[in-house]
């Protein structure tokens, strides 16, 4: 009962929203309401002049460093921009050119903190393969990473593309994405501090889990405790199928591999994963064939055995978009569905996703709390989500040091897409 009250409530807020209630901009109860000390009304925006020339951009990752200044990495016209904010939401000059480093023609998806460097990876539209960068706190190359601060993976189209990333004790990095053979497959490196393969890792740093017909892909990993021994849980897809693989420290994959639950006929991805004790939660969404929609999905994983956490929302998998309860189908948002595509956790406990819900080729970014039961939290905002006016679609979201929540994203203004980062109390 208490989740079709949610429902009802949720349902009446998304449509007050969508049909313009209070305003061109959501009204905000105090806790999610948009922190006025950063940026303007809360809103940061990057900067995207390139050869004087304003470019589209958008933001694919944010990360908080040691100094509580935000490092938003995005694409920047045919560039990708690293940018870092102060902690009012202004551009820190300190930082590149103006608050700004641009790294030509690389597709950039994740950073992560090093200390007090920046690394961030994804692939390189030249050579065909993965990157990796680091980068000093003023935005200059780390000459002691690799060849002046970069690392290329496999160049000549042998890996495709890099979209996961943590820092691990003694500055070693995990990453993970998919390669280019065929079919694809998912692919986990680890690299010492300096850049080198860590050849006490898989086979010579790397390991590879592969589909002998499916096309897989790693999306995003995470650390998770069990039993006092922590392993790698990594969250992508295989075919059609929103897919975890977890792996030893050492490389060594962990049976089974398991696939998130979805409907029936529907095509699904996990795009991201945090982890929190011996728990991992995922978040992606499943497309209906059938009715062309969109729904998010957010499953729960607990430790080595690889069982669905059965106190978390429906035994392990939270469905939002199309609610199923006593047999009933009941739309929630927009007509044409929700996107998961991110998530993080809360020293409380508490889950933050985000993504966007949309109708008709408009889109709106959201931010979501949930319960660590997977109940959505009805004490945040408007019954527990945000629709942003301010940001069309939310790629990213942190949880800040003196907890408040920080999403990345873009937002259309009309002539270009811009890179936007919001602050929320």
């Amino acid at each position: 009962m208490k989740k079709l009250i949610v429902w009802i409530s949720l349902v009446v807020t998304f449509f007050l929203v969508a049909c313009g209630g209070g305003g061109s901009t959501a009204t905000f109860t105090p806790e999610g309401a948009l922190d006025s000390d950063f940026g303007t009304a809360g809103v940061a925006i990057g900067s995207q002049t390139v050869g004087g020339v304003i470019q589209s951009g958008w933001i694919n990752d944010i990360v908080e460093d040691a100094q509580h200044r935000i490092v938003a990495v995005g694409r920047l016209g045919a560039k990708t921009a690293v940018w870092r904010f102060d902690t009012n939401g202004s551009l820190d000059n300190s930082f590149g050119l103006s608050g700004r480093v641009d790294l030509n023609s690389h597709q950039l998806q994740t950073v992560a903190m090093d200390g007090d460097k920046i690394v961030v990876v994804g692939n390189d539209t030249f050579t065909m393969g993965g990157v990796v960068f680091r980068l000093k706190t003023d935005g200059t190359p780390d000459a002691t990473f690799g060849l002046n601060g970069r690392i290329n993976l496999f160049p000549g189209g042998n890996l495709e593309e890099l979209r996961g990333l943590i820092v691990r004790e003694g500055h070693k990095l995990l990453i993970t994405g998919h390669d280019g053979n065929l079919p694809s497959a998912i692919v986990i490196i680890k690299l010492l501090e300096d850049g080198s393969p860590d050849t006490t890792f898989g086979t010579a740093g790397v390991v590879r889990i592969s589909d002998a017909t499916l096309h897989s892909r790693g999306n995003g990993l995470t650390m998770v405790d069990s039993g006092g021994s922590e392993y790698i849980a990594v969250a992508g897809v295989k075919g059609t199928i929103p897919y975890m693989v977890r792996l030893t420290q050492a490389g060594s994959v962990v049976a089974p591999n398991i696939e998130l639950p979805q409907a029936p006929s529907s095509h699904g991805r996990a795009n991201a994963i945090v982890g929190f004790g011996e728990y991992s939660y995922s978040i992606g969404y499943e497309y209906n064939s059938s009715s062309f929609t969109d729904t998010l999905k957010v499953w729960s994983v607990k430790g080595m055995d690889g069982s669905l956490q059965s106190t978390f929302a429906n035994n392990g998998t939270l469905t939002i978009g199309t609610l199923t309860e006593n047999g009933a189908i009941h739309p929630l948002m927009t007509p044409d569905g929700i996107k998961g595509n991110d998530i993080t956790i809360s020293h409380a406990g508490e889950l933050y996703a985000v993504g966007d819900t949309y109708s008709s080729g408009h889109s709106k970014g959201f931010v979501l709390r949930l319960e660590p039961d997977g109940e959505v939290d009805t004490s945040f905002s408007d019954n527990g989500v945000i629709i942003m006016d301010e940001v069309d679609k939310a790629y990213a979201v942190i949880v800040d040091n003196s907890g408040k929540v920080v999403v990345g994203g873009y937002k259309y203004n009309g002539s270009v897409l811009v890179p936007t980062v919001i602050r929320l109390r």
